[in-house]
């Protein structure tokens, strides 16, 4: 398969998470500019408009464009869920302050999840804390009064189906889009979230087609059930999500913006890397030229043999 179309040496980027949140914005830039990365999703510590005002991420920004990098999204982690009319005005306040911070920086896209995180103890439960139709109104109704400031300003808006979320998969995200329907809000089309909850993947993104506004690289094994005794986020490559039919599908839709490698394999990351996210970030490179080097010269796809494509039967 040709993957030129992607652009892929000037659209590969990677989430600085891990030890990276603890470090200089221009410490990270310098690593992952050196490895080959040419955007960063930065993580809100990088640019909380709430402690460095709006000017943190046109900083932010200024700063990534010096080491010709990209900001692929600012990446806000928060959570929509709650029952609490104080803390739901508290946090549509703060989404609106976040937009105008990206409009100010020249349209930055949003990215967010919708919540409730089940890695976080101190988040409701569905349905023993707040029943689901609650959690969608409470979702649904921060992003009615976001999303048209988000329109008004020119700033991208995207949600990512996640795990354990009210958005988890295709079919919550659909629901998503039609409940608020809003030309500004875009999907992070992350696979090893929609494997876990048995989605058709290349379906799935040409059936959300240009609402696939950003890509995340994450390989899955496993099933849903607690994390990570069930399933895990191994090395590319390493997982079950088939991947030369998912590069397919992307470019039926004409898939143009960026792939974002996130690097999750939290107990090789300590066992193995010595918690080292210089070595997670450039191991990450390494693995994802392997798995594009196969997918270009797969030309003899047979479905299953993407998974592992440096274990590809050689008869």
């Amino acid at each position: 398969m040709d993957l030129s179309c992607f652009d892929l040496g000037n659209k590969l980027g990677y989430v600085a998470n891990l030890e990276f949140v603890q470090w200089p914005p221009e410490k990270v830039l310098q690593t992952l500019s050196e490895i080959g990365y040419r955007a960063v999703s930065w993580r809100m510590s990088a640019f909380d408009p709430s402690t460095r005002g709006r000017q943190g991420l046109r900083d932010l920004d200024k700063l990534s464009r010096d080491f010709d990098m990209a900001i692929s999204e600012a990446n806000i982690q928060l959570d929509m869920v709650t029952h609490d009319p104080s803390e739901r005005r508290e946090r549509i306040e703060f989404l609106k302050e976040c937009v105008l911070a990206a409009s100010e920086a020249g349209g930055i896209a949003i990215k967010t999840n919708t919540g409730p995180a089940p890695w976080n103890p101190q988040a409701l439960r569905i349905p023993e804390d707040i029943s689901e139709g609650d959690a969608w109104e409470s979702v649904v109704s921060i992003l009615q009064e976001v999303l048209p400031v988000a329109e008004q300003h020119g700033v991208p808006f995207f949600v990512e189906p996640t795990f354990g979320h009210v958005c988890h998969d295709y079919y919550t995200v659909s629901e998503l889009l039609q409940l608020v329907p809003s030309p500004n809000l875009g999907v992070v089309l992350d696979p090893s979230h929609l494997y876990l909850y048995h989605n058709d993947i290349p379906w799935a993104i040409r059936r959300l087609g240009d609402r696939v506004q950003h890509v995340h690289m994450k390989d899955m094994v496993g099933q849903l059930g607690p994390f990570p005794s069930s399933f895990v986020f191994p090395l590319l490559g390493e997982g079950q999500i088939e991947w030369t039919p998912f590069f397919q599908a992307l470019k039926d839709i004409n898939y143009r913006g960026f792939f974002t490698i996130e690097f999750e394999s939290f107990t090789y990351y300590r066992r193995v890397l010595r918690s080292d996210p210089i070595r997670a970030a450039r191991l990450s490179f390494e693995h994802f030229q392997l798995l594009k080097r196969y997918i270009e010269e797969d030309s003899e796809f047979d479905g299953a043999s993407a998974r592992t494509p440096w274990l590809k039967p050689t008869s």
